[in-house]
């Protein structure tokens, strides 16, 4: 909505954004929850489907939340400028709820997508949750695309990657999370660029 003439950056309640909220985050939106049954081949017991839970009590149903196979999803709202949402906590306080959830300290691996790279105000919050369940390690994967590469790129850090989606020389990214069968090793993420012609040829790029 941040492309939309005339819209009010600082504004949570932009028409705007409101008009982007109905068609695709209200409870009135067709595209609130999915819509389809995953496989039970996929690890859906007879064919079902993750329940998104939307930050609805902040006005902000854009943030999404979900768990399958202990792997938290969420989706946060990053939008550029001097925005609403930047001088507020609530993409911090949307994943420090959700994951204050998971009291048995069950989760595998994070997935967020996010507009920009989040502030690390969020993943402080992560910390918090990972130093809580005893330190182990927690597979961190960021999806993120406003920086208009001309091919996509990862970088890691430690147990954080971030992938870069955006790129108009790249084709669609397949992206997965493999679990190693010994649970020993934890979770690892798979990309796969469905279309190598013109796609890119340098990333992933490991800084470490």
């Amino acid at each position: 909505w941040n492309e939309c003439y005339g819209y009010d950056i600082n504004s949570n309640t932009d028409t705007y954004r409101a008009l982007w909220r109905e068609f695709f985050a209200e409870n009135t939106s067709a595209l609130h929850q999915f819509s389809t049954n995953f496989p039970a081949t996929l690890g859906f017991p007879g064919g079902s489907k993750p329940i998104i839970d939307r930050n609805h009590a902040t006005g902000n149903p854009e943030l999404f939340y979900f768990v399958h196979n202990k792997i938290a999803f969420f989706g946060l709202n990053q939008v550029t400028g001097d925005s609403y949402i930047d001088n507020t906590s609530i993409n911090e306080d949307w994943v420090q709820g959700r994951l204050s959830l998971d009291t048995n300290c069950e989760l595998q691996s994070i997935v967020m997508v996010s507009q920009l790279t989040p502030k690390q105000a969020i993943y402080d919050r992560i910390d918090s949750y990972i130093a809580n369940c005893g330190g182990y390690p927690l597979p961190i994967l960021t999806v993120t695309g406003d920086v208009h590469p001309a091919a996509y790129c990862m970088t890691k850090s430690n147990n954080r990657i971030n992938l870069t989606v955006e790129a108009f020389r790249s084709g669609p990214l397949r992206l997965s999370v493999v679990r190693d069968p010994t649970g020993a090793n934890g979770d690892f993420f798979h990309v796969e660029d469905t279309q190598t012609h013109l796609g890119n040829t340098k990333c992933p790029i490991w800084l470490e």
